[in-house]
């Protein structure tokens, strides 16, 4: 593996965590991004899948934003799913502008946190590329400081969007923060791992004695070295870092949550989304009516299966390639 400090991989792996959960104080509906945190969720009772803002007499369901309504006898009533809704209403709910100081996902502030970036990454570049074998101390507490606040700013942008994922405007949003961070680590910040990796040990640790604020740091700095044997030339990770935006893994996997979020199926009269199904399913006792769900979501994914063999062939296909001549054995 390539064992780097990488605020987008942070930043998903708190997005993972908290999506569900992740509703701001507009109480919009939130869609789980993929098949294993959606497990994750079925198993913790507090968090309930189809929480949304209650628009009587319909409900909003899922990402996109459709709203699931039932008539009958020429009046509209409330389905059972809003019901649930309703219950949840009252639960706590995690606010994003509180917790990261933002007041939107359009705060200008963000924009100005990332141009400062930029000129901090270009200054850490001119600075230590070069020179870790003297400079490492100082090489990591400022790389510690752009990675804090990338890691903020994408975690942030990358939560906000998992719970609109319809909302094309917040999904621009991202995008254009994604292609800065980006273009940042390629430009400014890929020779920080490379050099690290290729640190001569008898020179680290004489830094190591040297320093006791360092050793703070060796845990980190023993994680990126075990890339060593598996990375490429700088010219080659600096080409795949500036293209990450655009072309491989990341995109694809955006691409098909937010394909599988728009998909409805048909249950008890009303088209719901999928975590709505499987949230009925993972809470009934009984074995028919579990039974039946199942067959509603295999019948509801089968005008999916196109989009979902093509994603898995370009993310598994992108991941063998890369690792294949990166050197890594028994793929």
């Amino acid at each position: 593996r390539k064992a780097t400090c990488n605020p987008t991989r942070r930043a998903n792996a708190v997005s993972n965590f908290l999506t569900m959960s992740a509703c701001t104080t507009t109480r919009v509906s939130c869609s789980a991004k993929s098949t294993s945190l959606r497990n994750s969720i079925r198993s913790a009772p507090s968090l309930h899948p189809s929480i949304g803002r209650v628009e009587q007499p319909c409900v909003a369901i899922g990402s996109s934003g459709r709203a699931s309504c039932h008539k009958r006898g020429g009046s509209m009533r409330m389905s059972a799913v809003a019901e649930d809704v309703m219950q949840v209403e009252a639960l706590p709910r995690w606010d994003l502008e509180k917790h990261f100081g933002y007041s939107g996902p359009m705060d200008e502030a963000m924009d100005k946190q990332m141009a400062d970036l930029g000129d901090q990454c270009k200054a850490f570049k001119t600075d230590f590329e070069g020179q870790l074998d003297s400079k490492l101390l100082e090489a990591v507490k400022a790389y510690e400081a752009i990675d804090v606040t990338l890691t903020s700013v994408l975690t942030y942008i990358m939560l906000a969007t998992d719970t609109q994922l319809a909302n094309e405007d917040l999904n621009k949003r991202k995008a254009k923060l994604m292609q800065q961070y980006s273009g940042y680590n390629a430009e400014y910040l890929t020779f920080f791992s490379l050099e690290l990796a290729d640190l001569d040990e008898a020179n680290l640790e004489a830094q190591y004695s040297s320093s006791s604020e360092l050793l703070a740091y060796r845990p980190f700095l023993e994680d990126v070295r075990r890339s060593r044997p598996f990375n490429l030339p700088k010219d080659v990770e600096r080409a795949l870092s500036i293209r990450a935006s655009f072309a491989g893994k990341g995109p694809v996997t955006e691409f098909y949550a937010k394909e599988l979020s728009f998909l409805t199926f048909e249950w008890e009269g009303e088209a719901v989304n999928l975590e709505v199904v499987l949230a009925k399913m993972s809470v009934s006792t009984d074995a028919t009516y579990r039974r039946n769900a199942m067959k509603v979501v295999n019948e509801g994914l089968k005008k999916f299966e196109r989009t979902a063999a093509l994603s898995l062939n370009m993310v598994a296909g992108s991941w063998f390639i890369e690792n294949k001549e990166r050197g890594v054995q028994n793929l």
